[in-house]
């Protein structure tokens, strides 16, 4: 739902958030519940990247299992909880080319 309201004030269609809840079925709280979720993944996906890159930098041959491996005590200390499978999304949203 958000990305479909995303794209329609955009076009600026004079379409208000609250049409875009009654219409989905949604209250405006969680629309903006949404908008701040978003915006977490997306810092907590910067921060994981930018982790990641650090090490391929400093070992560019490394595999993408022993970057997560080294990269995990450092999200633990951030409070991040993230799998390996999340790490493979988010490099595939950034345009990264890692393999399983």
């Amino acid at each position: 739902m958000l990305q479909v309201g995303q794209k329609m004030r955009r076009q600026d269609r004079g379409i208000t958030v609250k049409e875009l809840c009654v219409h989905f079925g949604y209250s405006r709280a969680r629309y903006y519940q949404g908008q701040k979720e978003n915006r977490r993944r997306m810092e907590q996906a910067d921060t994981v990247l930018s982790l990641a890159h650090r090490e391929r930098y400093l070992q560019p041959r490394l595999a993408s299992d022993k970057v997560f491996r080294l990269i995990k005590p450092y999200l633990e200390e951030q409070g991040i909880k993230l799998g390996r499978d999340k790490l493979y999304a988010y490099s595939g949203i950034r345009g990264c080319c890692w393999r399983r």
